[in-house]
């Protein structure tokens, strides 16, 4: 005797499976252990970061157009000095992928130019980044 018995799936079971999921009786939320659900947790998330950086906010620019990067790898050449830091998916140089770049030069405000951010949510890429080219 089998300890499981595994059915055929059928054209017509698989509808109803796909009506049946349409039809869901009570709503899907997602929570939180801690502090209900997933919006409410992104709010506090969010408040605590400008709580704790929005001092800075003055001091950054995301860079998010070719131009604006031109310009300012422009003032870098004029002052003959920048930094640059490079945001990974990981530390492996090989398999890894750049996210982005943050780059300095004294006298003007730090960079942020973000060229493959993917959405958690959604899987997708982020939209307003520059591209890797």
């Amino acid at each position: 005797m089998p300890l499981f018995e595994i059915k055929q799936n059928t054209r017509a079971t698989d509808m109803a499976l796909l009506q049946k999921s349409r039809t869901r009786s009570t709503p899907i939320t997602t929570t939180s252990k801690s502090s209900g659900n997933v919006v409410n947790r992104i709010k506090m998330i969010v408040a605590k970061v400008e709580t704790v950086l929005g001092k800075y906010e003055d001091e950054t620019l995301i860079i998010q157009d070719e131009q604006t990067l031109h310009d300012y790898i422009d003032k870098c050449i004029a002052n003959g000095i920048c930094a640059i830091d490079t945001e990974t998916t990981g530390l492996d140089p090989l398999t890894d992928e750049l996210v982005g770049v943050s780059i300095y030069t004294p006298e003007q405000k730090t960079v942020y130019v973000p060229i493959t951010h993917m959405s958690y949510v959604t899987g997708q890429r982020v939209k307003n980044q520059l591209s890797l080219e």
